[in-house]
C-alpha cells in the first residue's frame, strides 16, 4: 500500500478529493474538486502522532501537506473522516505502509500555544491569550476583515448582500434588539475594533463605552471615533471587562466575548453583567456554541493550539441556563449558523485576493493557519458541529417589569435559503418618492388658490377630503412601517383596510356627484372633473404604496428595511412626510373654514363651509 493509498482509504471510495504523494503515488477521481498533496514524510508523522485536526494541521502549517483547489471542499472531504471507523484489517495495512518511523513526532510548528502562564481564565491569562488572537496587525484584519473590521458572524438580510452590508445589518439588529434610544448608556464588552460602538453612536443618539483587552483594537478605535467626529458620545477602553468602574448602563451588548470567558466562569460573568445594568435593562449575548451540551467544553485541538488559547464552547442551552442563573430573563433566541459560514466564505475570499500582502505582513506559516482555520472553521458551522447564537435577556424587576417591547426586533433576520434580492422593491421605494412628490405637488398647488382667492375652483365635497386625509395617512404609515424595517403582514393588512374605505367614501361620493347631478356644461362640472383628477392622484398614489409595501413584504423578510437609512432617500423620505401632513393640515382647514361641505347641483350651486353650518348662516 502506498502513501496515496493510505490517505485515500482514509477519505473513502466516494471522496471527491484527490492524492499524491512523494513516493510517486496518486489516488481519487480524475476530476477532483481539491488535491492533497502529501509532500514529506514529516506530513505522514505529523499526522500519525496526533490524529485528527491537530495533525493535519501541523503539517498543512508547515507545508508538508499543502491543498490545491478547493481548501474548503478537501476540509469537508476530510471532517466526515474517524478513525474508529476504519476496519481492523486496513488498520493493519496502513500501518505496515508507515512503518514505525512514521510514529516519530517531528517538531511542531512554532505557531503552536504549548501553554499560557498562570491560572486558566485569571486576568493576566485572559490579556495574554487575546493578544495572541487579536494583536496579529491591524493591517492583515482589515485584508482579512474589509472595511467595516468587524470580526464577528455577519447577517446576511439577503443572500446576494455583500459582507459590508451583512455586517451594517448585524450591528443594526442588535441595536433593534436592544431597543436603543438617543440618550441611552450602552456597554460593549470585547468591542473589537469598534464598530458596534460606533455604529450605535451615530445612529442611535447613545452614550457607547467599549472595552478590549487587545491594545491594538483600542488604539484603532480611538482613531476611528476621532475621526467620526463622535468622541463626544463614544470611547473605547483597553481594559478588561471586571474593571469598569462605571454601572447603571441602560444597554450592554457582548459580540464574541463569552468564547473567551470559561464555562466556569459563566455565573460570575453574566452576573457582573447583569450588576451594571439598571432595572428593566437589556444584555444581547452574541456568541459561538457547539451544537449541544454533551460535547467536551476544552479541547487541545487546532483551534485551542493555534488560533484561540483558552477558548471554551458549549451548548446554547448551557449558556441560556447560565444567563438565567445570573437573573436574566431570556426574551429571545436566534441561531445564525448558515450566516457564519457565509460570513467565512466571504472573509477566505478576502484572504486569498489579498494573500502576497497578508504573507509579506505576518509570514507564510501564519498565513496559511489562517487559511485554514477559516476552511476549519466553516465546515465545522455546515455541518452543524458549531453555532452562532444570539441571546437577548432583561434585567427583569421583581414586580415583572423587563422594559417595554422587550422582544423589539427579535426574529427578523433569518432569511430563506432562496430568498430572492430586494432590489425590485428598492425600485418601487423610489417610484414611490416621485409620485408622492407629485401628488402633493399638484393638491398644495390648488390649497393655494383657495387660500389666496378664497374659494376653490373645484367643488370637492367633505367626503372626498376626509377620503383623502386618510388615504394619505395611511400611506404615511406604511411608507413609515417599511422605512423603519416594522412592516409585518398585520400592519401590512391595517392599511390596506384604511385604504379600502378611502376608495370607497371617495370614489362613492364623487361617482354620485358627477354621474347623477353634474352633466357636461351645468355649473361647477369643470371644477368637479378637476377634483376627480386630483382624487385619482390620490388613489394612484395609494395604489403605488400597496404595490410597494406587498413587494417589500414578499422580497424582503419581516422588518428588513428596503428604504435607504441615509443619504438623499432619508432627505426625501422626510420631505414626503411634511407633505403628506402639510397635505391633511390644508384639507382640515378646508373642510372647517372654507367649501369643506359642498353640493354642487345643476341649478342651485351653492357651498357651505363648517363654520356656516354651525352659525346658521
Amino acid at each position: 500500500m502506498k502513501i496515496a493509498d493510505v490517505f485515500s482509504t482514509l477519505l473513502g471510495p466516494d471522496s471527491p478529493v484527490a492524492v499524491t504523494a512523494y513516493d510517486g503515488s496518486s489516488a481519487g477521481p480524475a476530476e477532483p474538486v481539491a488535491t492533497i498533496e502529501v509532500n514529506t514524510p514529516e506530513a505522514v508523522q505529523y499526522i500519525a502522532t496526533a490524529p485528527g485536526d491537530l495533525g493535519l494541521a501541523r503539517a498543512y502549517i508547515t507545508g508538508a501537506l499543502d491543498v490545491t483547489g478547493d481548501l474548503h471542499a478537501a476540509v469537508l472531504s476530510l471532517a466526515s473522516f474517524k478513525l474508529g471507523d476504519v476496519p481492523w484489517a486496513d488498520a493493519v495495512d496502513i500501518a505496515k505502509a508507515l512503518g514505525w518511523r512514521s510514529f516519530r513526532r517531528p517538531p511542531v510548528p512554532a505557531q503552536e500555544v504549548r501553554g499560557l502562564g498562570g491560572r486558566r481564565h485569571s486576568r493576566k491569562r485572559d490579556a495574554e491569550a487575546i493578544s495572541h488572537h487579536y494583536d496579529v496587525s491591524n493591517e492583515f484584519y482589515r485584508m482579512l476583515l474589509g472595511p467595516s473590521m468587524a470580526y464577528t458572524c455577519a447577517v446576511f438580510p439577503t443572500p446576494e448582500s455583500s459582507l459590508e452590508e451583512a455586517q451594517e445589518y448585524k450591528f443594526d439588529l442588535v441595536c433593534r434588539k436592544l431597543g436603543l434610544e438617543p440618550g441611552m448608556r450602552l456597554l460593549d464588552v470585547g468591542c473589537g475594533w469598534g464598530g458596534m460602538v460606533v455604529h450605535a453612536a451615530e445612529n442611535y443618539g447613545v452614550q457607547a463605552l467599549g472595552v478590549t483587552l487587545s491594545r491594538q483594537q483600542a488604539d484603532y478605535a480611538a482613531k476611528l471615533i476621532a475621526d467620526r467626529g463622535l468622541s463626544d458620545r463614544a470611547e473605547v477602553r483597553f481594559l478588561d471587562y471586571r474593571d469598569v468602574p462605571e454601572g447603571g448602563f441602560d444597554r450592554i451588548s457582548s459580540i464574541g466575548l463569552t468564547e473567551h470567558i470559561g464555562k466556569r466562569n459563566y455565573p460570575s460573568y453574566f452576573g457582573s453583567l447583569r450588576a451594571k445594568l439598571k432595572d428593566e435593562g437589556r444584555l444581547l449575548n452574541h456568541t459561538i456554541t457547539r451544537d449541544n451540551g454533551q460535547r467536551r467544553v476544552r479541547a487541545k485541538g487546532f483551534i485551542d493550539r493555534y488560533i484561540f488559547p483558552d477558548g471554551e464552547l458549549c451548548g446554547p442551552g448551557q449558556v441560556m441556563d447560565a444567563m438565567n442563573n445570573a437573573g436574566f430573563e431570556i426574551q429571545h433566541e436566534e441561531n445564525f449558523r448558515r450566516h457564519y459560514a457565509m460570513t467565512l466564505s466571504h472573509w477566505s475570499a478576502n484572504l486569498d485576493d489579498n494573500w502576497d500582502a497578508a504573507v509579506a505582513d505576518i509570514g507564510l506559516p501564519k498565513a496559511r493557519t489562517w487559511r485554514l482555520y477559516l476552511a476549519v472553521s466553516r465546515v465545522g458551522f455546515d455541518i452543524n458541529r458549531i453555532e452562532l447564537h444570539q441571546f437577548l435577556g432583561t434585567k427583569t424587576t421583581a414586580d415583572g417589569g423587563e422594559g417595554a417591547a422587550a422582544t423589539a426586533g427579535a426574529g427578523e433576520a433569518t432569511f430563506p435559503a432562496d430568498h430572492p434580492s430586494p432590489l425590485f422593491g428598492k425600485i418601487m421605494f423610489w417610484g414611490l418618492i416621485v409620485w408622492v412628490l407629485g401628488y402633493c405637488g399638484v393638491l398644495l398647488g390648488a390649497f393655494s388658490v383657495q387660500f389666496l382667492e378664497g374659494e376653490f375652483p373645484c367643488p370637492l365635497c367633505m367626503v372626498q377630503r376626509y377620503a383623502m386625509i386618510l388615504s394619505s395617512l395611511a400611506a404615511l404609515w406604511m411608507i413609515m412601517q417599511a422605512r423603519r424595517g416594522q412592516l409585518t403582514p398585520l400592519r401590512y393588512a391595517q392599511g390596506l383596510g384604511m385604504a379600502i374605505v378611502a376608495a370607497i367614501l371617495g370614489s362613492w361620493e364623487s361617482t354620485r356627484q358627477i354621474l347623477l347631478h353634474i352633466k357636461p356644461g351645468d355649473p361647477g362640472y369643470g371644477g368637479a372633473v378637476l377634483g376627480m383628477h386630483l382624487y385619482t392622484w390620490a388613489l394612484i398614489t395609494f395604489v403605488i404604496v400597496i404595490l410597494y409595501c406587498g413587494v417589500a413584504l414578499i422580497l424582503a423578510p419581516a422588518a428588513v428595511p428596503i428604504a435607504p437609512k441615509h443619504g438623499i432617500g432619508s432627505i426625501l423620505t422626510m420631505v414626503v412626510v411634511w407633505l403628506f401632513i402639510a397635505v391633511v393640515a390644508a384639507n382640515v382647514v378646508a373642510i372647517i373654514f372654507l367649501e369643506g361641505f359642498a353640493w354642487v347641483l345643476p341649478d342651485d350651486p351653492t357651498s357651505y363651509n363648517l363654520i356656516d353650518q354651525l352659525t346658521g348662516k
